[in-house]
């Protein structure tokens, strides 16, 4: 097998990466403005193989010394041709042995019944489910997300709303130059800083950042007095809209900054019946399950399976037994980081 693996993106390879994603590209991950990301850092691994005629393209991050974390969620490659078990298994011990890891991780795929046939056919692999995935399915329907919400958790939800646009607090687009200042000053006042989950404690902000770079991606923001109190990161691809990130100061609770940027603002920002779905990016909570109307099935995958990869898997179920308890006490998802 033809097999390119290097932790720099050169020319050719970024020709092919924007190719493959401007014709089969399916969401955020695939995108090619991470390359910038990719060639910035020594830690991450592009893999394209090239048989001729067709190109199979795999980026990984470094997550241990002996494990490297697919950066492709959702859907694990690009590819211009079918995907079989065969190829991805040649492709996979390839890597592999390049890499010299003992576990390569597929996190957090969505359902697809023919990739997971795919999967399962591959020898030697572990595969194991994840928390589901909520969405809000849009298109032709006319959606009211502040109705849906006011159904499911009662009027509370229109008297936070008015609230909150009767103290002057004003929602808009972020310009380019000001991104990093408002992610900072929010993230800085969040639950998330004293949980030790917000975007630099978990080392995104790189990523996010990079990826606000793209012509996909937007940041909403809610300003009092001039200072920035909450944002929301969007992503819209092919009518598909990901939220990929939202967080709040703290001391601006009591306004319910998240549930308004999830409904109300998702309202003012976007023609919702235009839109196919939107994707609330993560495990159920209670602020999602104010508006959502569907969910999907998430799975990880990782091969070879070893004492590495039965570790691992271990690990991130035991990580979403803790958030589905939490959840089902109908705990917010804070909760679950602050104990």
């Amino acid at each position: 097998m033809q097999l390119n693996v290097s932790n720099h993106v050169n020319s050719e390879a970024e020709r092919v990466w924007r190719d493959i994603f401007n014709r089969f590209g399916t969401n955020y991950s695939h995108d090619p403005v991470l390359i910038d990301l990719i060639n910035a850092e020594n830690n991450y691994y592009i893999c394209m193989h090239n048989s001729g005629s067709e190109y199979l393209l795999a980026v990984f991050k470094k997550r241990t010394d002996n494990i490297v974390e697919s950066i492709f969620t959702i859907y694990p490659f690009l590819s211009t041709g079918a995907l079989t078990a065969e190829s991805i298994t040649n492709l996979l011990t390839v890597i592999s042995d390049k890499l010299n890891v003992e576990t390569l991780y597929f996190p957090l795929l969505y359902h697809n019944s023919s990739l997971l046939n795919i999967l399962n056919e591959i020898p030697n692999s572990e595969i194991w489910p994840r928390l589901p995935n909520p969405m809000i399915l849009c298109h032709n329907n006319d959606v009211s997300l502040v109705e849906t919400a006011r159904i499911r958790s009662g009027s509370r939800v229109l008297r936070q709303i008015r609230k909150l646009e009767h103290c002057s607090i004003t929602a808009r687009f972020a310009d380019t130059e000001e991104i990093s200042y408002i992610i900072k000053a929010i993230e800085a006042k969040s639950w998330k800083h004293q949980a030790k989950m917000d975007m630099f404690s978990r080392q995104q902000f790189e990523y996010y950042k990079t990826l606000l770079q793209s012509l996909f991606c937007n940041i909403r923001v809610l300003i009092s007095d001039d200072r920035p109190i909450a944002y929301r990161l969007d992503y819209l691809l092919k009518n598909n809209l990901y939220l990929l990130k939202w967080s709040f100061d703290e001391e601006y609770a009591k306004f319910s900054p998240g549930l308004y940027m999830l409904t109300k603002d998702l309202e003012n920002s976007y023609i919702l019946k235009n839109l196919m779905t939107i994707d609330l990016v993560g495990s159920p909570d209670l602020l999602k399950a104010t508006i959502e109307t569907d969910r999907i099935d998430r799975f990880d995958f990782a091969w070879p399976k070893c004492e590495t990869t039965l570790r691992l898997k271990s690990e991130r179920l035991h990580h979403d037994r803790t958030l589905h308890e939490n959840y089902s006490l109908k705990k917010s998802i804070r909760r679950a980081y602050e104990q």
